[in-house]
């Protein structure tokens, strides 16, 4: 019998840290990578920008800012 291992702990969010361990994959909801984090957040600020002036106004700093610790990774 296969047993549903679940990714996160439903109450709190949090990640569950035996995952791999118990099904020799990857979690699949983990960030691997720092750049994937900040695409993941750029593509969040580029959405609200669309719907919002004030943040379409700071984006362009927001992007330099990605760029900068992008590089530096």
């Amino acid at each position: 019998m296969k047993r549903n291992i679940p990714t996160h702990d439903p109450y709190t969010g949090e990640l569950n840290p035996y995952y791999e361990e118990l099904t020799g994959e990857k979690n699949p909801l983990e960030i691997q990578d720092k750049k994937d984090r900040l695409d993941i957040f750029n593509e969040i600020a580029l959405n609200l920008s669309e719907n919002d002036p004030k943040i379409k106004d700071k984006l362009s700093e927001l992007e330099e800012i990605i760029s900068k610790l992008k590089s530096d990774l």
